[in-house]
Order: C-alpha cells, then structure tokens, then sequence
C-alpha cells in the first residue's frame, strides 16, 4: 500500500475555517491524491476524496455517528436529536423517511 502523504502544515484548523468547503477540493488538487492527512486543532486526521470514499464513509460497519459531533456543536447549529447523530436502524428509518419526501419534491417538480 502507498504510503499517505501528509500536509507539512503543522496544523491546518485556520486553512479549514478561513477556506471551508474549498479546502478539500485545493489540496486534492494542490496533492494530486484522493487521500492525504492533515491535523485539525493538534489531531490527526485523514481527508479522504472521490466515490470510494463515499462508500467507506456511508458504511455503518466503519464510522458511527453517535458521540461524534461534540454537544455544543449539536445544540446551536442541528440540534440534540438531528439525523446525523444516529446509528443503525433508527438513521436508516429517518434517512428514508427523509429522501422519500425530497423525491417526492423532486418528482413533482
């Protein structure tokens, strides 16, 4: 396996929260790789791009949402109970729920 490159920025946390979402989309570029690893506020953490991606990140088995977003972030921007905090069946029953009323917008149009 090809080792990951690093970005040699000791720390990337202003880059990310001055650029948002473009950041991601500039160091694949700048990197030329759909995987790299960065550190957010003193942590590792790997950026990974592309539909591969996608599919490891959506995979129950790999990631669980629960404890992931801290509380602070849950109750002043999506709150305590949000889609994004679940796992499991009771994500899978929401989601559902939720992309049956979007394609029902969409379809009607």
């Amino acid at each position: 396996m090809p080792e990951i490159l690093r970005d040699p920025k000791l720390d990337s946390t202003l880059d990310v929260v001055r650029e948002g979402y473009t950041f991601l989309y500039d160091r694949i570029r700048a990197f030329d790789t759909d995987i790299f690893q960065i550190r957010l506020m003193g942590m590792k953490a790997t950026c990974l791009h592309g539909p591969e991606a996608a599919q490891l990140f959506y995979d129950p088995k790999h990631f669980i949402r629960t404890g992931a977003i801290p509380r602070r972030v849950q109750t002043t921007l999506m709150g305590l109970h949000a889609i994004q905090t679940r796992d499991n069946g009771e994500h899978r029953c929401r989601k559902e729920m939720f992309m049956s009323l979007v394609g029902q917008r969409v379809g009607n149009g």
